[in-house]
């Protein structure tokens, strides 16, 4: 009788376990699923095969979950598809490959982590990009060949490129060139192949071609006022000049009435802080259209400055 008991028990175990595999109740709820009764089964008779099949299709589908979550990264999932396959057939090899993929991939995060922390460390200490082998560049490198779409190594690049291209401007701003060229040079040791690279090389190679001084240009201005006056071309001293109200008058009645005069430019003071020159005009020896000598008056002498307009050129403002 007892032993009708036990294969009645065991017979409804069975029965319970194999409703609940079709349900999908493999491992839920807590009490009533698959696994709990066959378990049970075995429990009562080690070596039945039904049961033991049993869990080896839970364990089995669950080695398929494993795999699929692995497939996508979804390493915490795989870790739960692991437990219960463990659970289900102990002695696994199946098991055995999954644990060792999620093993693997604990370690590559460690080490992920662990440049990442390092490359916070380089950036504080300012080893941006160098030296070789122990930068923050190089850190976040080392991450990409591991996981090529981490989005923390690939932003901590972006970072540094962002930050020499303002160091760049910032050098050029105040006329550091050989500074500024470092900056592009780091910007060419982070994105060799960039549009930004490519730009900061040909600014560079702009500002560093040889440049009139400044004082030559003002000197060259200078004289070509005086050709310019000396020779009555009203429309080339209006390329040449910023006028104050009235002076445009002034030159046209000037040239109509005098044939002939002598310009000098006197008292030249360049401002070096202050980008300009100043100098005094004074018109003598006047002839008039008829001839005769004329004495000139007050207006003969007047003041000049040289400087530069809002475009950056360089006009005689009078």
């Amino acid at each position: 009788k007892a032993k009708e008991n036990r294969s009645k028990l065991i017979s409804d175990l069975m029965s319970k376990g194999q409703k609940a595999f079709i349900a999908g109740n493999m491992i839920k709820p807590e009490q009533g699923n698959a696994l709990q009764f066959y378990r049970e089964v075995l429990k009562l008779e080690p070596l039945n095969q039904e049961a033991k099949l049993g869990l080896q299709q839970i364990h089995d589908y669950f080695f398929q979950q494993a795999s699929q979550h692995i497939a996508v990264g979804e390493f915490d999932q795989a870790k739960a598809a692991l437990a219960v396959m463990q659970s289900a057939v102990p002695d696994s090899n199946q098991a055995q490959l999954i644990k060792t993929d999620i093993l693997k991939f604990e370690e590559k995060n460690l080490q992920i982590n662990r440049f990442l922390q390092q490359a916070e460390t380089d950036e504080k200490s300012g080893r941006f990009v160098k030296p070789d082998g122990n930068s923050a560049l190089y850190r976040y490198r080392q991450v990409l060949t591991l996981e090529k779409d981490n989005e923390k190594a690939k932003q901590g690049i972006e970072n540094l490129k962002k930050y020499y291209e303002a160091q760049f401007y910032s050098h050029v701003a105040e006329n550091r060139l050989t500074k500024a060229e470092e900056a592009a040079e780091a910007v060419a040791l982070i994105s060799p192949n960039s549009q930004l690279r490519k730009k900061l090389k040909s600014e560079l190679e702009q500002l560093k071609k040889p440049v009139k001084p400044e004082l030559e240009e003002i000197n060259d201005l200078i004289y070509e006022f005086k050709q310019t006056f000396e020779t009555s071309n009203l429309a080339k001293l209006l390329s040449l000049s910023v006028y104050s109200p009235g002076r445009q008058k002034f030159l046209e009645q000037f040239f109509d009435q005098y044939r002939l005069f002598k310009l000098e430019i006197t008292d030249f003071a360049y401002i070096t802080k202050e980008h300009r020159a100043l100098a005094v005009v004074s018109l003598s020896d006047l002839i008039n259209r008829e001839g005769e000598y004329v004495k000139p008056g007050t207006w003969n002498k007047f003041y000049i400055q040289i400087a530069k307009n809002d475009k950056g050129k360089w006009k005689v403002h009078w």
